[in-house]
């Protein structure tokens, strides 16, 4: 989500917009995302950003996030854009953020990019995740998955329904699928790295898709991952997917 990114008062005058890598683990990862983005907001203004500022009687900072996560889930690639009044280089940012970002939170990469150019939101097409089942709750092994995945990846439709406070929404998991795979391990973890479609043209969550792999697999409905990673974003390249950086 993010604010506009139009020019037009001083407010909204901008020089650059700061193109953030962040990480989200530790405690950081029970943040809702609303949380998250007045964390970051809270740490550009310790940190003395000069953030470009929104028009109308309450002015905002106009920063633009990437795609929501599940609370609880980690991350090593949360996105952030920071539109910026004043000219100021990558790593007088990168200075002055790291003193004051709360731990948990960590600036993996700067880059200044120039402004006016579309938003976080429009671009991001997909993203990867490693999600990890505990070994014990698997009583087939390794094997038990691996086949849960195989049906997935071949089957033309998977009808899923997810339930919000605001209702239940019946649709289809499988277009939004773009990968499945189970990772190779010997610790106490089966991981299972997933791509998957994100953004206003589609959007899975890793949890909806580990109950569907999890129900295929025949697991206790109590069983769920221990550990949700998201590992990168990507936008639509040639054909393909290209990591957002």
């Amino acid at each position: 989500m993010g604010t506009g990114r139009g020019e037009g008062s001083p407010h909204c005058r901008l020089h650059a917009t700061a193109r953030l890598r962040l990480t989200k683990t530790g405690p950081c990862r029970f943040m809702s995302h609303l949380d998250f983005m007045r964390a970051v907001e809270r740490a550009a203004r310790r940190a003395d950003i000069p953030v470009a500022l929104t028009r109308g009687f309450h002015p905002h900072p106009r920063m633009s996030f990437g795609p929501a996560l599940p609370v609880g889930a980690e991350s090593e690639c949360e996105l952030v854009d920071v539109d910026l009044r004043e000219s100021l280089d990558a790593a007088e940012i990168t200075r002055r953020l790291e003193r004051v970002l709360p731990s948990g939170i960590q600036l993996v990469r700067c880059r200044v990019l120039p402004p006016g150019g579309p938003s976080l939101s429009s671009m991001i097409t997909a993203a990867s995740y490693q999600v990890d089942f505990d070994r014990d709750d698997i009583a087939g092994g390794p094997g038990v998955l691996d086949s849960a995945i195989g049906g997935i990846l071949h089957a033309d439709a998977i009808p899923f329904s997810r339930t919000t406070p605001k209702g239940t929404r019946e649709f289809d998991l499988r277009p939004l699928i773009y990968d499945l795979r189970l990772l190779s391990g010997d610790g106490p973890g089966l991981p299972v790295q997933m791509v998957l479609a994100t953004g206003s043209r589609g959007h899975a969550r890793p949890d909806d898709v580990a109950r569907a792999i999890a129900e295929r697999a025949g697991l206790a409905p109590e069983v769920r991952p221990s550990r949700i990673a998201r590992k990168e974003l990507y936008v639509a390249w040639d054909g393909g997917l290209r990591p957002l950086a």
